[in-house]
Formats: C-alpha cells, structure tokens, sequence
C-alpha cells in the first residue's frame, strides 16, 4: 500500500523574487521556473523573506533582485548572509512594458522584476564592501559639507553686498575694539564681533557684576526650607554671549599662564565643566577691562 508523502523537496528548482524595498516593507512576487506563486508585503527584514522561502521551497535555490537606490546595500548584504542568491540593478536596466509605464506601483514593479531575474535579463551593479562604502560615504560627506560652507558663504557676502559693506570688523565702529578683544587668549574674529554686535556699547555696564548679569555668568542659589540648591550658572542671560564665552574659556585656560594656573586650581576642587564656568567669568572680567580701558590685554597678569 502506498502512503502520501508529506515532505517537500525543491532540491535542482530556482525561486525567483523581486522586490520593491521600502524603508518599512518590502513588495515580494515569487516566481517558479514556469508560474508565479505569490505576491505579497511584508515587513523590511530579509529573515522574514528566508523563512518564508524555506517553509515553501525547501531545498530549492533562491534568486532575489531589488533597484539601487536610497535603501542602498544593507538587503542585499542580510539576503547574501541567509544562501540567498541576492543581486542589486539600476532601475534604467530592467526591460518594462508600455502598460507598466502607465500603470507603476510597487506590485507593478516587483513583478517586473522577478520576471525578468528568470529571465536572466538584469545585470547586477557592483557591490562595494563595507569598509570602501564607509570611507566613501564619509567623503562624500565631506563634499557636501563644503559645498554648504560655500552657499553659507554667499549668502553672507550677499548680505554685506546688500549693505554696502565691505568688511564688517574694519568698519570704524568695531576695527579698534576687534583688534584690543583679539590681544585676549580665546578671543577671534568671530567671538569679537558677536560680542560687540550683541552688547554695542561696554558703557551700557555699570561694572564687571552688571556684564555678567547680562550675559548669564552668575551664581543661581534656589532655597526651599532647609533645602539649598547652588548652580553655577543662572539659566538667564544670553545664550549667544555665553555658548562663545564657554568656548573661548577652553582655549584660554590653556593659552594664559594666569587663567591656566587658575584652572588647575579649580580642578583639584570641583569637576572641570564647573571650572571652566569659573574661568569663563574671569574672561568675562577681562574683556570688560580691556574695552573699559581701551588698552590691550596682557598675557599672564591678573586685572
């Protein structure tokens, strides 16, 4: 007596599966040498599409094809590690019909696809490896980055064309102010004219407190009963003034023998972003005497 068999062996077939990848889900066909068995959207994860084939298809050889584009070569890199036979092709390359012109979507398109991997009708582009891709990547990264730098560049210069103005830090206004800012370690170009653009006038500063009050370099003490909270900085004043303060205190306090000295001797005491804070308000001190005084910044004394 003869007894059903149960058990599917697809051992000497080929399955082919075209895929349109999207970041969330992928539009599957499956074909067979000579049918096509299904089509469905599942989740964008390649073991999801293995186990499937394995369930359906076992034993059988696994051909998988997708169109480059944004989704790039993670798929196609997961589908290589499961035994899948998986290959990448431009979108230009793969024959369509005028019918699938007029009517695209992503079942339209995986068909296609699958079709014509069983037809043997796509060319696969090349795959780089991981490590050329990275390297790659991060220049063209690069590239980018500088072509932003250069409309940022445009865009201001575009603005000064619109004023009139030809340089801003040689203007009469600021020149002689720049030039005594920048005697200070940590001070530049760029630190000195937001200075002098966001305060326009030292005068407007009864003294050193009143400047740091301005730009939020001061104390906060919050008391609650017998709780007392101390912070070294109150989250009032100006983020501006303050964000270029903080950065300029890092590159003084490695520049000035005197900031420097007082640094180590803050460090040993409290954590160094609370030092620096410190620091910061010493270089506030210092940029006030100097457009107070209107003499240029010595190296090393404490004023």
């Amino acid at each position: 007596m003869q007894t059903q068999k149960n058990e599917l062996n697809f051992n000497g077939h080929n399955i082919y599966v075209g895929m349109d990848v999207h970041l969330k889900s992928w539009t599957v066909c499956i074909m067979t040498e000579h049918l096509e068995h299904k089509q469905f959207t599942q989740p964008s994860n390649a073991e999801t599409l293995y186990n499937y084939l394995v369930r359906n298809f076992p034993g059988a050889t696994y051909h998988t094809v997708y169109e480059s584009g944004f989704s790039g070569f993670w798929a196609h890199r997961q589908l290589e590690a499961l035994g899948i036979h998986s290959i990448i092709t431009n979108a230009a390359d793969v024959p369509t019909a005028q019918k699938e012109k007029l009517k695209k979507n992503d079942p339209v398109d995986s068909r296609k696809l699958a079709r014509s991997l069983r037809s043997k009708e796509l060319d696969a582009i090349y795959t780089p490896t991981d490590s050329t891709l990275q390297e790659r990547n991060l220049l063209r990264v690069r590239n980018t980055l500088v072509k932003e730098l250069c409309r940022f560049k445009q865009r201001i210069k575009s603005l000064l064309y619109f004023y009139g103005i030809k340089a801003l830090s040689i203007k009469e206004k600021y020149a002689v102010n720049v030039n005594l800012l920048k005697t200070i370690p940590g001070i530049g170009l760029i630190t000195a004219m937001t200075l002098l653009t966001e305060i326009e006038t030292i005068e407007r500063f009864e003294d050193t407190d009143h400047f740091a009050g301005y730009v939020g370099l001061v104390p906060i003490r919050s008391s609650s009963g017998e709780v007392t909270k101390d912070g070294e900085m109150t989250f009032r004043g100006h983020d501006r003034l303050k964000k270029c303060l903080m950065e300029s205190s890092w590159v003084a306090a490695r520049a000035d023998p005197a900031l420097s000295l007082a640094y180590n001797k803050l460090a040993f005491r409290m954590e160094p972003n609370k030092a620096i804070v410190r620091i910061a308000r010493k270089l506030l001190n210092r940029i006030y005497y100097v457009l107070k005084k209107q003499e240029k910044y010595v190296k090393g004394k404490v004023k």
